[in-house]
């Protein structure tokens, strides 16, 4: 059995290094596109909203929840059955659209353009006053005229 040398040459090794390159970073644009567009799909889920109001809560003293978060690039936000309680306030809307600037929300400042807020109700709860013990009196004294 005869062995054969097969001679590759430089350029097909060049070759071979650019184009894995190539679908390397297509493959990294493929995901990061994908991620991209894909969060508003996993936000609206039930998973992602979830994940979301765990976060909030877990960030305040009260509890929110929310029935249903729709989120997309282009039709914006809409909450259905929006509520948050604390010890002294509570606040319930039934729904609640708007269309904020997304990209803005990758600099943590948020724009909202539109916005619709519908059946906002609003509760706070005002501790009761105690009685207090009847203090004593002040006497204001004026001055007389003299003269």
């Amino acid at each position: 059995m005869k062995h054969k040398k097969i001679e590759v040459s430089k350029e097909s090794k060049k070759g071979g290094f650019f184009r894995k390159l190539k679908w390397i970073l297509m493959g990294s644009a493929g995901l990061c596109l994908l991620i991209f567009l894909g969060t508003p799909i996993y936000l609206s889920s039930s998973g992602g909203t979830n994940l979301l109001l765990g976060k909030i809560n877990s960030a305040m003293d009260g509890h929110v929840a929310i029935d249903d978060l729709s989120v997309g690039w282009f039709k914006g936000v809409e909450l259905t059955n929006l509520s948050y309680a604390d010890s002294s306030t509570s606040l319930t809307v039934r729904r609640l659209e708007t269309k904020p600037k997304l990209m803005a929300l990758l600099g943590k400042k948020v724009h909202l353009n539109r916005t619709v807020v519908e059946g906002p109700q609003v509760h706070i709860k005002v501790p009761a006053m105690q009685p207090s013990m009847p203090s004593e009196q002040v006497v204001k004294k004026t001055p007389t005229g003299q003269g």
